[in-house]
């Protein structure tokens, strides 16, 4: 139950800032994947 962990620690937004930060890494690293879709994988997770 990892989601729920994530939403119940208080500083979310910091998590949330660290997985766009990975999701950027991770696009910027392989140019082949698009960095909205990384950008959009993340939200999904968040979400």
């Amino acid at each position: 139950m990892k989601d729920g962990i994530i939403l119940e620690t208080p500083s979310r937004r910091e998590f949330l800032k660290r997985s766009v930060g990975i999701a950027a890494a991770v696009a910027s690293s392989t140019q082949s994947v698009s960095p909205s879709f990384a950008v959009q994988g993340a939200n999904d997770r968040i979400r």
